[in-house]
């Protein structure tokens, strides 16, 4: 039988709250299914990252860089998308080859993680799969961006205008998109 390998991609570990505690629940559950699991994130509070992996029996690759909640990392956003591009392959491709019994597959959550799932995806010639808390809320939440003081708001329609349609385009590029419903 054929074990699946799942790299999942996830922009930090910095707050245990909403998003970080149900992707562990999530992780946790499918790692009882059999599922080898592989995290990478830029960026992550030590005493969270220990958690998800004694808690959750997961590997954390930690790149250790800026991400999506710094502003620097969207001054500089190009810069970092291949910065971040570069590294995750070299990860992704000592996981691919690490065990070739696996039949591995992408996921993500949230932009740039889904962009970067996805051309993943394509140079390695696997599966990936997109996996939506919510729309990203600095590109698609009008609401969200409305409530930011004058400058910030500025900022959210420039990265908006800038790179949302990444963030459509990816998603709509995976094989699979799951959605968290809440009723």
């Amino acid at each position: 039988m054929i074990t699946k390998k799942i790299i999942w991609f996830y922009p930090h570990l910095r707050f245990f709250m909403g998003g970080t505690v149900h992707l562990l629940e999530q992780l946790k559950e499918i790692k009882r299914r059999g599922y080898d699991v592989s995290l990478i994130i830029n960026t992550g509070d030590l005493q969270i990252i220990e958690k998800f992996k004694k808690e959750g029996n997961l590997k954390v690759n930690n790149l250790n860089t800026f991400c999506t909640n710094d502003f620097i990392y969207w001054i500089f956003f190009p810069i970092f998308l291949l910065a971040d591009l570069f590294r995750i392959y070299n990860i992704a491709n000592k996981e691919v080859n690490q065990d070739n019994s696996k039949d591995v597959v992408f996921f993500a959550t949230l932009f740039p993680s889904n962009l970067i799932a996805f051309i993943l995806s394509r140079l390695f010639k696997k599966k990936y799969y997109f996996y939506c808390y919510e729309p990203f809320p600095f590109f698609h939440d009008r609401e969200y961006i409305d409530k930011q003081s004058f400058s910030r708001r500025t900022i959210l329609r420039v990265l908006s205008f800038l790179y949302g349609w990444l963030d459509v385009v990816a998603v709509k590029k995976a094989k699979k998109s799951f959605y968290l419903l809440i009723s």
